[in-house]
């Protein structure tokens, strides 16, 4: 899918730091499409990350230019599927 296709491409930690200040509903749309080493492995990491707000917000909106980014490139689809 687009989603894990665009995870595959971030840093790992990066997703940690965006994720640990991410809505519940976010975070599992994320946590859903990932395996489940990796999903372990995140939800480990954001129990004990400490990062400030300030981190927090400026790695989302660092993923989120970059999934733009691609997205522009055609790398991914960003639209929503017709439901």
């Amino acid at each position: 899918t687009n989603v894990q296709r665009a995870l595959r491409m971030l840093d790992q930690k990066d997703l940690v730091r965006a994720l640990k200040g991410a809505p519940e509903e976010v975070r599992e749309k994320i946590l859903s499409n990932t395996s489940a080493r990796v999903r372990t492995f995140l939800l480990e990491e954001i129990d004990v990350a400490d990062v400030s707000a300030g981190e927090i917000l400026d790695t989302q909106v660092r993923i989120a230019d970059y999934l733009q980014k691609i997205a522009r490139e055609g790398k991914i689809d960003l639209t929503e599927p017709a439901t």
